[in-house]
């Protein structure tokens, strides 16, 4: 286009400008929900991290402090804490103090005791009480995972589960094997089976 100088002007015209905003536009139409359940599916792997961190510290303190201790899981404020056990089994509280306080797992996410799946997590063998997740992790003064009473656990380890949203499908698995190892094991709902993170 040519002004009255004679000079021509170089520039986008009102329709070019369209067409490309319609196109970005398309783009973060199907970007931003990939994006968003990215940040969803982080906070589930975060809550679970968490989790394995504190059984792993009421392990290192049980064993460097000469007494048990429980990690109690509260289902129904999906939170958790550490606390220092008597001696005396079975396990009690021997005093008020919760170690680190409370913890909490992110906003939409929940401790379940139900397997999503229709296999368990390792280490446990598939007929492990339906996979069915506990609320109590207790550590004896050898750092070793023991049930309230003071023995070994039973069936192979046991299990908690982090859920996500309900809509996402996304389940993590932290499990505690009888010799003491600590994991966490993502639910891959397209081959319907435990990972290992």
């Amino acid at each position: 286009m040519a002004d009255l100088t004679g000079e021509s002007r170089r520039g986008f015209t009102l329709l070019e400008m369209l067409i490309v905003i319609i196109i970005l536009g398309i783009i973060v139409a199907f970007a931003v929900p990939e994006a968003y359940n990215g940040v969803k599916a982080y906070r589930v792997h975060s809550d679970a991290t968490s989790m394995v961190e504190e059984l792993n510290l009421a392990r290192f303190r049980a064993t460097s402090q000469n007494v048990p201790y429980e990690v109690h899981i509260d289902t129904a404020n999906n939170e958790f804490y550490l606390e220092r056990l008597c001696t005396t089994t079975p396990f009690t509280s021997c005093t008020a103090l919760l170690e680190g306080g409370d913890q909490y797992v992110s906003t939409e996410d929940s401790f379940t005791l139900t397997n999503p799946g229709t296999s368990c997590p390792p280490p446990a063998p598939d007929s492990f009480s339906a996979c069915a997740g506990t609320t109590d992790f207790y550590f004896n003064s050898r750092g070793m995972p023991v049930d309230v009473n003071g023995s070994p656990i039973a069936n192979g380890g046991e299990v908690i589960y982090v859920a996500g949203p309900a809509t996402l499908g996304l389940t993590d698995a932290v499990t505690v094997t009888v010799g003491g190892q600590i994991n966490s094991y993502d639910w891959d709902v397209v081959a319907t089976n435990w990972i290992l993170r």
